[in-house]
């Protein structure tokens, strides 16, 4: 009677069903977002209705348990059309009676009972037939170690075959309504609960962390898991891999036969190497044909040699989709942590990334170890640092700017300032060529410092030629911890008017010391400039750092703009963070928008404000002012009136 993880249903139901279902987790997480509790009771009820609906449910419910008087009570209930209502019947259930129903639960286990007329002769069978229940499947709520109730289907016309999406609907539906309990109790309570709200945000930021084909963690969840090893095996004084495989004549599938057939592919392959690991690796997909695996708690290097071996013959098994019988090999690289040098966990992967790419040129269906090659490649970085110090000192940089406007008006709402490098060899060359290097250097600060003040110089001359613009600056993620920067950004936000400057950070930045990023946003604000999240979405994008974080602007990451028009992903993820840009009133402004089509749709959405190669490049100040004479949005813009 107790749910099996093996018979959960891995497969899914495509795409379109993997879209749906984060949709529903999307709308149902919303609805209790700083929902008012007086609102609660009404948003259960409407959870339950779309629950039971998406699911084809007979009933959905949710009970309480009190064991002081060994009773459970039914608070909540949703019923299919022809199906009677047994709320009124189920206020105090003797705990007595259900003694194999509610035991599981007490333990933190789901109940599955997949058919009612199986069951041994007794009070449990004689209780569920009386409510005409054929099969249900019940999660239990824990607060913390503690059942206080279960959130549970049932199945009355005949029995159901719950399964993978079931029961993780059912987990999260109990997570939120764990969340709202607590938030009924005392502040002394909600003190004392800290810990497991930390750790309920967690679970739901875990449910958005699965790649959809593979089922396996994505990037973001193998960057939690490769961080968390990190500070294991350090205390185990053991040693962890890090293995970065890409299959080698993916491509080849995809042409012949497609991207249905490859993405099925991608879940055989998955799910072959999954098996070849040790109990507390990990396998994640980081996108494409590409994975990474954490191998944990390894006594030495050699230990890794038996494990990569299963794990290629693994990927360069067949794998039979629609009647196909299709192969490919991999490529793997390796790297190990500790090292003798510190080191994060981007660095790991971008060790393994290389090493992958040396076994790749050395014939493909092999793996390589990193090493020394590393050495260099950290020597070539600090001579690009030593050379963008000397082009900062012989005034080689310039500002670009790129217009931002309101697609719904026309209007030139500012203007983002990109810096460039206008090279004595090379010529103009852009921030990614020099940019990456110094992510780590206090060259960044300078580098940020100037931009800042070429910027501010730059506002004032436009207002001085009637033309009121705000610049957003770019700010490094070392900049905003520095304990003098708004010592020194005071002065120079004094010298324009207020609203004239706008910071942009990227997401990621604010990880590191949440609260005080968000007092030098606070402070900034007193100042008269405005901060945005950059690239947001791209990151953790959590709720609690949403709300912990008071930007006013969201900037939206081209990456999701590019390929929304094709992309029910893409598209299902604007709405959503246009929709928390909503609801935390924040502006919102995409990045990246190329084409009309692309700027209708994000009007559609709700989305006003916009950048990209589709409006304007990025130009010389010089160049602006004409530009904006000229400028002229497009008819279908104007057209699209709220």
């Amino acid at each position: 009677m107790i749910w099996d993880s093996t018979n959960s249903n891995q497969d899914g139901g495509g795409v379109a069903r993997d879209a749906a279902f984060n949709t529903l987790i999307l709308r149902t997480a919303m609805a209790f977002i700083n929902l008012p509790l007086e609102e609660m009771d009404g948003a259960i009820s409407q959870a339950l209705a779309d629950i039971g609906s998406f699911f084809g449910a007979d009933r959905v419910y949710v009970f309480t348990y009190d064991f002081s008087l060994n009773q459970t009570r039914n608070t909540h209930e949703w019923c299919a059309p022809g199906i009677s209502p047994q709320i009124d019947q189920l206020q105090a259930v003797d705990l007595d009676e259900i003694v194999p129903f509610w035991e599981p639960h007490y333990r933190g286990e789901p109940v599955l009972v997949p058919d009612v007329a199986a069951l041994e002769p007794g009070s449990l069978k004689d209780i569920l037939s009386m409510q005409h229940i054929k099969s249900l499947l019940s999660i239990p709520l824990m607060n913390g170690e503690e059942c206080i109730g279960f959130v549970g289907f049932d199945a009355v016309k005949e029995p159901i075959t719950y399964g993978y999406y079931e029961v993780e609907m059912l987990k999260l539906f109990a997570v939120l309504l764990v969340n709202m309990q607590l938030r009924k109790s005392t502040d002394d309570a909600l003190q004392k609960k800290s810990t497991e709200l930390a750790n309920i945000n967690k679970q739901l930021q875990m449910l958005a962390h699965y790649d959809t084909i593979t089922r396996l963690p994505n990037r973001i969840l193998l960057a939690d898991r490769l961080q968390l090893s990190m500070r294991q095996v350090e205390r185990r004084r053991l040693m962890i891999a890090i293995v970065y495989l890409d299959m080698d004549g993916f491509k080849a599938i995809n042409d012949q036969h497609g991207h249905d057939v490859g993405d099925q592919m991608l879940a055989g392959l998955a799910g072959q190497m999954q098996l070849k690991l040790r109990e507390g690796d990990t396998l994640a997909r980081l996108g494409g044909d590409e994975f990474v695996a954490v191998l944990i708690d390894l006594p030495d290097t050699g230990a890794v040699d038996p494990i990569i071996s299963r794990l290629l013959e693994a990927a360069g098994s067949p794998i039979d989709v629609n009647q196909l019988q299709l192969q490919v090999s991999a490529s793997a690289g390796v790297t190990f942590y500790p090292q003798s040098q510190p080191i994060d966990a981007d660095q790991l992967l971008r060790q393994a990334d290389q090493a992958m790419y040396q076994a790749k040129m050395a014939g493909r269906n092999q793996y390589r170890l990193f090493d020394t090659a590393r050495e260099k490649v950290l020597k070539a970085q600090q001579d690009l640092i030593n050379e963008v110090r000397n082009a900062l000192k012989n005034d080689q940089f310039r500002l670009y700017y790129q217009p931002k406007v309101n697609m719904r008006t026309g209007e030139v709402i500012g203007a983002e300032a990109l810096i460039r490098w206008q090279h004595p060899k090379h010529g103009l060359l852009l921030p990614g060529y020099f940019l990456p290097c110094l992510q780590d250097d206090r060259l960044s600060i300078e580098l940020d410092d100037w931009v800042l003040a070429q910027a501010v110089n730059q506002v004032e001359q436009w207002q001085q030629a009637g033309l009121s613009l705000t610049i957003g600056v770019n700010l490094s993620a070392m900049q905003i911890q520095q304990a003098d920067f708004i010592d020194k950004l005071r002065p120079r936000l004094s010298q324009c008017k207020a609203g004239s400057i706008e910071l942009e950070i990227v997401e990621s930045s604010a990880l590191g010391d949440i609260q005080h990023v968000s007092d030098i946003i606070t402070t900034c604000d007193e100042l008269g400039a405005r901060v945005a999240l950059d690239d947001f979405g791209t990151g953790y994008s959590s709720l609690t750092y949403l709300r912990r974080l008071p930007a006013q602007v969201l900037k939206i990451d081209r990456s999701f703009v590019s390929d929304m028009l094709g992309n029910d992903d893409d598209l299902a993820m604007l709405r959503a963070i246009i929709g928390l840009a909503s609801a935390f009133r924040c502006e919102v402004v995409a990045e990246g928008v190329e084409t009309t089509e692309q700027g209708e749709c994000l009007l559609d959405l709700g989305c006003d404000m916009a950048q990209g190669f589709g409006i304007a490049r990025p130009m010389t100040a010089e160049s602006i002012i004409p530009w904006i004479d000229s400028w002229q949005p497009a008819p279908s813009w104007l057209a699209r009136n709220r």
